[in-house]
């Protein structure tokens, strides 16, 4: 400040300017200011001008060496002049400019990132706040420090702050802002600043995996995890990680997808969100799942493990055509069916092919006729191709067909004279196997007969009920 006397050498005049808190409503948008010089002795007063837009708006004479004026935010100019024993100017200032800003509370809303890793060079962040000024002051605090940063605006309401890491130690920092007039804001607990770990997997690690456990559950030991951290897996086939469980830096579960993955060996690499990238080779093996048939245990099921199927009982059998008119009554015999299972690799890849077995059935029949008494009797030996069914209930169906020689006798009543014949039949048979228990059950079928004779032809129905047992 320069004085035009010529004292000015002897005087020297300071002009402080600061904003103090507003005195009036917001509705006159005018705030108190002060205006304070260095008391200057000799002096009887003091003149301040107040000049905006080239028109002197504020005369003011006192005897203090300070002045507190009520002016509308805004550009000014002012000039402060020494008045000496006679209320003439001795000296004056040259014309200052003044701002005048209304005094605001700022506001900090939120941070964009409120966790930071320590590293090298600055750390930025974006933060939303409001009734910012130009001449406002950004601080990170941490206890008893306080560490002021720089700032820019970057768009409405969003503001860049930027402060050199060194210096910044780990934990939690608060954020304050501070207008102008001394008005501020805090946001506790802003921002975090944490270590960045270099993860390592325990090297003894190893897991197993069955093929068929589609969605299994394991833990990852080492050391250095951090949280959010990815897990990738790589081998023979695509692993999808379901879920990362961070349990602490030493430990993290894991939820796997392997319903796409083979048997193999498969690596495995984690990544800290710092950027640190660790990787274990031969970490995770999945094992092919050995298929072992059981027998199961409801009645019925499970005779491909069966060999031997032995089969008795009794048959009721009826001609049909010109023999049934001449056969004075229908008769009752027996019957015995031995089987083989063909089950075998061959056939096992055929679903129907490992229900068939190769049978040998005996039966005899008697029969008498009616005008000329006679009595006939057929003594059989069938092979025959058997299916059996593999429901998964204790009732069972069976089907088969065959044929073989027959062994034929007629024996006339008056002289016992006796014809024999070895003649040939064809058969098929169906009906029903109930199993009381896994190798035992019972037998419920009908035959169709077609009995070749040196003079004859002879069609037969049988019906049939026995019992039965499998043996390995």
């Amino acid at each position: 400040m320069i004085f035009n006397s010529p004292i000015r050498s002897f005087f020297l005049l300071f002009l402080i300017l600061f904003i103090l808190f507003p005195l009036v409503s917001q509705e006159q948008e005018e705030n108190s200011q002060v205006i304070a010089w260095e008391e200057q002795s000799g002096a009887s007063g003091y003149l301040v001008e107040i000049l905006q837009d080239d028109k002197k708006i504020y005369t003011l004479e006192t005897q203090n060496n300070e002045v507190s004026l009520l002016l509308f935010p805004g550009e000014y100019l002012y000039q402060v002049s020494v008045l000496n024993k006679f209320g003439n100017i001795s000296s004056q200032s040259d014309w200052k400019n003044l701002t005048v800003q209304l005094a605001m509370t700022p506001v900090i809303l939120r941070l964009e990132k409120d966790t930071f890793y320590l590293e090298q060079g600055r750390l930025t962040f974006n933060l939303e706040a409001q009734k910012i000024q130009e001449t406002s002051i950004f601080r990170l605090i941490q206890q008893d420090r306080s560490i002021q940063v720089d700032w820019s605006k970057s768009d409405d309401d969003w503001y860049e702050v930027s402060v050199n890491f060194e210096g910044l130690d780990l934990g939690w920092w608060d954020l304050e802002v501070e207008d102008p007039s001394g008005r501020k804001d805090l946001l506790h607990q802003a921002l975090e600043i944490i270590p960045k770990l270099e993860p390592v997997i325990s090297e003894d690690l190893r897991i197993e995996l069955q093929e068929d456990d589609v969605l299994p559950q394991i833990e990852i030991i080492g050391s250095g995890f951090e949280d959010n951290c990815i897990v990738r897996f790589e081998g023979p086939r695509t692993i999808r990680v379901m879920k990362v469980q961070y349990i602490s830096p030493e430990k993290i579960n894991l939820l796997l997808d392997i319903s796409t993955a083979i048997p193999g060996i498969y690596n495995v690499s984690m990544e800290n969100p710092s950027g640190n990238i660790t990787e274990h080779a031969d970490f995770l093996e999945i094992l092919e799942v050995e298929i072992i048939q059981e027998t199961m245990t409801i009645p019925g099921a499970g005779k491909q493990e069966r060999l031997i199927d032995l089969q008795m009982g009794y048959s009721y059998s009826k001609p049909l055509g010109e023999m049934g008119d001449i056969v004075e009554e229908s008769a009752f015999g027996y019957y015995f069916t031995m089987g083989v299972s063909l089950n075998n690799r061959i056939n096992q890849s055929i679903p129907l092919l490992k229900d068939l077995s190769f049978t040998v059935s005996v039966d005899n029949q008697a029969y008498k006729t009616k005008d000329y008494p006679a009595i006939f009797n057929l003594f059989a030996v069938d092979s025959q191709i058997r299916y059996i069914s593999s429901f998964n209930i204790p009732l069972q169906i069976y089907l088969s067909a065959g044929g073989g020689p027959v062994l034929g006798s007629t024996t006339e009543v008056d002289n016992l004279n006796t014809d024999i014949t070895l003649d040939f039949q064809l058969s098929m048979d169906g009906g029903f196997q109930y199993y009381f228990m896994d190798y035992f059950y019972g037998v419920l079928g009908l035959s169709y007969v077609k009995h070749f004779a040196v003079n004859r032809t002879t069609d037969f129905i049988k019906y049939e009920i026995g019992i039965g047992l499998w043996t390995k």
